[in-house]
C-alpha cells in the first residue's frame, strides 16, 4: 500500500502542513469552542452540492468570503488583554496563509445552528483547506 503523503505533492504538502501549524492549539470561538481540522482531497467540482456529498453532512449550504467568515475574530480591539490580541494575531496570521496559499479560498457553510464550516481552496489540482463547527444561536 501506498503511503498517503507519496501521493502530495511537495507544493501540497507544505501548506497542508503549514495549516496544521498555524491551527495548532487554536479555538473557533462560538457558544462552544471547537478545534480546527486539515482538510485534503482530490480535486472535484467543488459547489453546494458536492460539499454535502463529500462530508455526509445535509442541510442548508451558504458560501462566504474568508474575511467575512473570521472577521469577528480577527478584530483587535482596544480593551483586549494580551491573551485576546495574541489570538486575534494568530486568527490574521491563517487569514493570510489561506488566502496566500490557496487559489479561490471561500468557505461552505454547512447548517443553521451547529454550522460546519469547511474554509477550502486549491492548490495544484487539489482541495485543501480546514474545517470547524461554529455554534449559533
Amino acid at each position: 500500500m501506498v503511503d498517503q503523503w507519496q501521493a502530495i505533492n511537495k507544493m501540497s504538502k507544505s501548506v497542508i502542513d503549514l495549516l496544521k501549524q498555524t491551527t495548532e492549539g487554536l479555538f473557533m470561538p462560538s457558544e462552544s469552542e471547537y478545534p480546527f481540522n486539515v482538510v485534503h482531497w482530490e480535486f472535484f467540482n467543488l459547489n453546494e452540492t458536492t460539499i454535502q456529498e463529500k462530508t455526509g453532512i445535509i442541510g442548508n449550504v451558504r458560501t462566504v468570503t474568508v474575511d467575512d467568515f473570521f472577521r469577528g475574530v480577527t478584530k483587535q480591539e482596544d480593551w483586549y488583554e494580551e491573551e485576546e490580541q495574541n489570538i486575534a494575531k494568530r486568527f490574521e496570521s491563517l487569514v493570510l496563509v489561506l488566502k496566500s496559499n490557496l487559489d479561490e479560498a471561500k468557505v461552505y457553510e454547512i447548517g443553521n445552528r451547529e454550522v460546519h464550516a469547511y474554509i477550502l481552496g486549491t492548490k495544484d489540482g487539489e482541495i485543501i483547506g480546514i474545517s470547524t463547527v461554529v455554534i449559533r444561536t
